[in-house]
């Protein structure tokens, strides 16, 4: 009969000979897949309910500030929206100020300046119409006005001082307008009440500074003074001169040759009061939203990293059926497979990361070849460039030479060939150059030579008279 140790000895030397690998991979890939569904399901209940408090909480702050944003737009006193002039660009109402932008598009106006009248074309206008609130309703404060040579969209737009007297910078010097009784909260009569006075006004040389940087940019030469001007008379003539461009084209004042004074501080958003426009510029609302955001998201990070720091793994995986049989039948079986695993697995990943390095070392040297070869082949075929280059220059030369050289003989050839049609006719036979002599006689016709044969074989002799004469025998008398 074996003893207890012969019987453990042998029980242990029959598990080391057994094959567990197979077993015990089973055995694992089983329970962490029931302990992984479980902590799934229970992560997907807790998380849900652990986030959508949070969730709403963050959804109700960024409402919050898009509702005040919108607000904004709201009457405080009626609680209505208010209905603002055309072209306006920008309202605020609080409980100091009621700022009102109104823009107006490029067109032609006729302003009086020194009591004459002209017909000029103006860009872009904004007036900038601030009104002190109180309860008895909004009292007019400040006028400013600009000029862009394109719509404004946003309070960090660039401006250009308006080409206009009576202005100081921007600020308007309201003089003898027309101006809105206070009181009252009718917005849009009153803005348009100071905007047409504006324009109806008589302009005079007060404040000048814009307008003579304007008219000595654009109209240098007619505004010019002359000795014998008066204190404003170059004015007038920059005004006629901007007059008759006018007539020429309507809207060269946003024209990109048309030169209005900016600089890059002359920003929209810096003409309104100092607490409007730090509370309701772009760049301040987008770093308060952006603020919103991600406290609300680190709020949810937080309390969801909270939450699965919370979870027990071994909790979870208590009293579970694989568990049971590994704690009583495979617990040594486990730690060896885990073990020899493990150690296989990170020399497999040792081997591996040494293959992948020198392949990514030959990769590297590779890379390095083709890039040294490419810029010697690059070098080869620069200097094959030139060489080529060279050997064109010279056939080109060789080629002018014997162009030139045909072109002689060519000449050539042609005295020869000029010199020797003079003597080949049309069918290619020499032609014989005959001497200077007696002329030959020509033959008389047929009909003249018999008539002559007759007349010399006849024994008839003619007259002068045309009648025959007769010959008598013997010599011929003499006349007496």
């Amino acid at each position: 009969m074996s003893s207890p140790k012969e019987i453990i000895d042998g029980f242990v030397n029959s598990i080391k000979d057994w094959d567990s690998t197979p077993t015990t991979l089973n055995l694992m890939r089983e329970g962490t897949s029931t302990v992984l569904r479980r902590i799934k399901s229970n992560l997907d209940v807790s998380v849900q309910e652990k986030s959508e408090p949070i969730v709403s909480s963050f959804v109700s702050e960024i409402s919050g500030s898009l509702g005040t944003m919108v607000n904004s737009w709201i009457d405080n006193n009626s609680n209505q929206l208010m209905v603002v002039p055309e072209g306006t660009r920008f309202v605020h109402r609080d409980s100091t100020y009621l700022t009102i932008i109104v823009e107006q598009k490029p067109t032609v106006r006729r302003i009086s300046f020194m009591q004459a009248y002209y017909n000029i074309s103006l860009p872009y206008i904004q007036f900038y119409v601030t009104f002190h609130c109180n309860d008895a309703g909004d009292n007019f404060n400040s006028l400013h006005i600009t000029a862009t040579k394109r719509p404004i969209t946003s309070l960090q737009d660039q401006y250009c001082l308006v080409p206009l007297p009576n202005v100081s910078s921007t600020s308007v010097c309201v003089g003898n307008m027309n101006m809105p009784n206070n009181g009252g909260r009718n917005i849009t009569e009153k803005v348009n009440t100071i905007i047409s006075s504006y324009w109806s006004s008589e302009f005079n040389i007060d404040l000048h500074q814009n307008l003579q940087s304007f008219l000595n940019d654009v109209f240098f030469y007619d505004f010019a003074r002359k000795e014998t001007d008066r204190h404003y008379e170059n004015y007038v003539r920059g005004f006629e001169a901007w007059q008759k461009l006018t007539s020429e084209d309507s809207m060269f004042a946003i024209k990109p040759q048309t030169i209005l004074q900016t600089s890059p501080r002359y920003l929209v958003g810096n003409l309104l009061p100092s607490d409007l426009a730090s509370r309701n510029s772009k760049v301040a609302f987008v770093n308060n939203m952006k603020s919103t955001i991600n406290e609300g998201v680190a709020g949810f990070v937080r309390s969801l990293t909270t939450h699965l720091n919370s979870v027990d793994i071994m909790e979870e995986n208590r009293n579970q059926p694989h568990m049971v049989a590994l704690q009583s039948t495979v617990r040594n079986i486990a730690s060896t497979a885990y073990s020899n695993m493990w150690s296989e697995l990170h020399h497999e990943h040792e081997k591996k990361v040494d293959i992948d390095n020198a392949n990514l070392d030959r990769k590297k040297n590779e890379i390095e070849s083709i890039v040294a070869n490419s810029a010697s082949i690059l070098r080869n075929i620069e200097l094959e460039r030139e060489r080529i280059a060279s050997e064109k220059l010279k056939v080109q030369c060789e080629l002018y030479a014997v162009n030139q050289y045909l072109l002689q003989k060519l000449e050539e050839v042609s005295v020869l060939k000029a010199k020797l049609s003079q003597h080949i006719d049309e069918n290619g036979d020499i032609v014989v150059t005959k001497k200077r002599g007696r002329p030959k006689k020509e033959n008389l016709p047929d009909s003249i030579s018999i008539s002559l044969n007759r007349v010399a074989s006849s024994p008839l002799v003619i007259g002068p008279d045309g009648q025959p004469i007769k010959r008598g025998r013997g010599r011929p008398r003499k006349a007496v």
